[in-house]
């Protein structure tokens, strides 16, 4: 070979070489391979996953208990939005309040199916000692089915401020982590996402109430864990506190098993409320009636509540 060949066969490697690097860092830019993530979870049929929202120094509780409180809400799941129907949902779901004072636990799993939702009460305090008869039974609920489109602005921005943070492992695997700053519009569109799996989207005046809720925070810090290679969104953090009512605001969402099958199924032994009212006004307890906002209360708690009628004119 001349050295003019070889030095034509040194350059073609070297521009080679130059250009794959140049498109390499390009697609691994972090705001590339975020972006590419969140791309691959918003198209993504199934997934598992467990999320976390815990709430520290609540002024809610306060007004309820006289004593700020820390709660804490987990779930561990799935869901399949595949083609026919709604968005078939499944999660194991552990609500809990501890104050100085108090603590309670409850656990419970849901099935969101078709136009039905689906709960079985599994652990609960004794504080909610009148709903007790529901506990170990699955009980069948109308699910409020919603198709259409979020109504939240779809070209808002989400996340800013992207920037790689190292690496770490997550559930057995290496990945990078990339920290930024979640915007308001982020938050909306997030429990705007899991309202769309349920069957309940926001409302305009929830919309606004979030917005006003959130508009004031001072930067909510969002942590990333990324597969830069296959744009595999793996963990999502949250931190912020709200600044209406200070509390602070720590969520996590750990996804896995992208695209792979999993089995969401009616429980056969589910009753509907009508069928377990017969049930107990034939045993001779108390019924379960259901109040406005569509959940099961027992009829003696309505009774309660309800006002006193008029006595009969003299």
């Amino acid at each position: 070979m001349t050295r003019r060949g070889t030095v034509l066969i040194i350059s073609s490697i070297v521009v080679l070489a130059t250009v794959a690097g140049i498109v390499g860092w390009w697609r691994l830019r972090p705001t590339a391979v975020v972006a590419g993530a969140l791309d691959n979870m918003a198209a993504a049929d199934t997934y598992t996953f467990t999320a976390r929202l815990e709430i520290e120094n609540s002024q809610a509780s306060a007004g309820a208990l006289g004593e700020q409180a820390s709660i804490s809400l987990a779930a561990d799941g799935a869901y399949d939005r595949r083609p026919p129907g709604p968005v078939a949902v499944q999660a194991t779901v552990t609500a809990g309040l501890e104050t100085e004072t108090v603590t309670m636990v409850t656990e419970a799993e849901a099935r969101f199916i078709d136009d039905a939702a689906y709960v079985l009460i599994k652990k609960m305090p004794p504080a909610l000692s009148p709903l007790s008869q529901l506990k170990g039974q699955w009980l069948k609920l109308p699910r409020n089915v919603q198709t259409e489109e979020s109504s939240l602005p779809a070209d808002e921005p989400l996340i800013t401020d992207i920037t790689r943070a190292g690496t770490a492992e997550v559930a057995g695997e290496r990945v990078r982590i990339y920290n930024a700053v979640a915007t308001p519009a982020a938050v909306l569109h997030f429990f705007d996402s899991i309202g769309g799996l349920i069957g309940n989207r926001l409302t305009t005046e929830q919309i606004d109430q979030f917005r006003q809720t959130v508009a004031a925070a001072d930067g909510m810090t969002t942590r990333l864990a990324v597969n830069p290679w296959n744009r595999e969104l793996k963990q999502i953090e949250i931190i912020f506190t709200a600044p209406v009512n200070q509390n602070q605001i720590h969520a996590t969402l750990h996804l896995t098993d992208r695209n792979k099958e999993v089995s969401i199924t009616a429980p056969s032994e589910a009753k509907s409320v009508e069928e377990l009212a017969a049930e107990q006004a034939g045993a001779g307890s108390p019924p379960v009636t259901v109040n406005p906002a569509g959940s099961p209360v027992p009829a003696e708690s309505v009774a309660e509540e309800s006002p006193q009628s008029a006595p009969p004119a003299e």
